[in-house]
């Protein structure tokens, strides 16, 4: 993996990819692409994530794996119900691509043991299972069946509304979900009555995992993807105006509260020291316990001290004493004379007539 690339897995009950889409905002949309893969898509912190897209910046150069093809039709069901939801015309979404979880090839290698110690496998015809064995030539799947949309409205609501947890709301969806029990015996018994059949069906799931689902395998199906991605962010289009690096809901504080205070501090309020204000008495306050955890947002004592030297014993405006201080992080100076403020050792005033 590169440095182009924030790699995000998605387990169940568990999500970042909102804040990561809206986060990268101030780095910059094509500063690199975000992957993620899919595993359990039924919890409510799962299922907001993968509706996210259509209201966070996703792109065209990121991607959601997805494990199977039942999964990515589930992440589409999601996509698909949220732009009704918002009434969206165009919107720009991730990549879907379909790799498979891999596997320790290795543990399936039986040179040396028996061949007939590699069983075939019976699955429900269920999730990824449909993707993984090979009805008839891996092992056998055994037909499901369960309502269509609409007879499970309730279920999600009792669980939107907390009445069940996930765990019963998978029960009780899970209630509701047949497996062909004739099937399955007959199966069984075609199994159990034939060793050549087992020994057939064995050798070519064998096969199968070391050709499909080794890790070295899926590893560079990751690779190819992300090559793909990094070529997606050099020449994708941009479907829509560029976005403004601060998101709605993850807004600069001092924006979010500007109607609280009185005053706010412009490039026009003017600033002068307190009378009995020192450098030896900033360096008293700033290792007050109340203020040691803010060190990291605020000037350093050596930036304190430009500040001091350069308002000396005149007022002055901000926006004066900001190019007097030349090259500067202006928003840590800017707090930096609010706390000054803050501990009397200047003081504010709004700009001249």
């Amino acid at each position: 993996m590169t440095d182009r690339f924030a790699f995000h897995y998605a387990p169940d009950g568990y999500s970042t990819a909102g804040p990561r889409l809206m986060g990268r905002q101030a780095a910059g949309a094509r500063r690199y692409s975000l992957c993620g893969i899919t595993h359990t898509t039924a919890s409510h912190a799962v299922m907001t994530s993968l509706a996210h897209p259509l209201v966070a910046p996703a792109r065209s150069w990121d991607a959601v794996i997805c494990t199977s093809r039942v999964v990515r039709d589930s992440v589409r069901r999601v996509l698909e119900r949220q732009a009704e939801y918002l009434g969206a015309q165009r919107f720009e979404l991730p990549q879907l691509p379909l790799i498979p979880l891999g596997v320790h090839a290795a543990d399936f290698d039986i040179e040396g043991a028996r061949r007939d110690t590699v069983l075939p496998c019976i699955v429900s015809d269920w999730n990824g299972y449909r993707d993984t064995v090979r009805d008839g030539v891996d092992g056998y799947r055994i037909p499901t069946v369960m309502p269509d949309a609409g007879a499970g409205l309730d279920l999600a609501q009792r669980y939107d509304d907390g009445a069940d947890s996930y765990d019963a709301y998978c029960g009780h969806t899970s209630q509701a979900v047949a497996l062909d029990g004739a099937a399955l015996a007959q199966a069984c018994a075609r199994l159990a009555g034939d060793a050549g059949l087992r020994r057939e069906l064995g050798e070519n799931g064998r096969q199968r995992v070391r050709a499909e689902f080794g890790w070295a395998v899926v590893f560079e199906r990751y690779r190819a993807l992300w090559r793909e991605l990094d070529e997606r962010r050099r020449a994708d289009a941009q479907l829509g105006p560029a976005l403004p690096a601060a998101v709605p809901d993850r807004l600069d504080p001092f924006e979010l509260f500007a109607s609280y205070p009185s005053m706010r501090i412009t490039p026009t309020a003017m600033v002068e020291l307190a009378p009995d204000a020192s450098l030896a008495l900033l360096r008293q306050y700033r290792e007050l316990a109340i203020n040691r955890f803010a060190h990291a947002s605020l000037p350093t004592l050596e930036e304190f001290g430009q500040i001091f030297g350069a308002i000396g014993s005149r007022p002055m405006q901000v926006d004066e004493l900001l190019d007097a201080l030349g090259p500067c992080d202006r928003p840590t100076l800017l707090r930096g004379l609010a706390w000054l403020c803050k501990m009397d050792l200047l003081r504010i005033g709004a700009a001249e007539e």
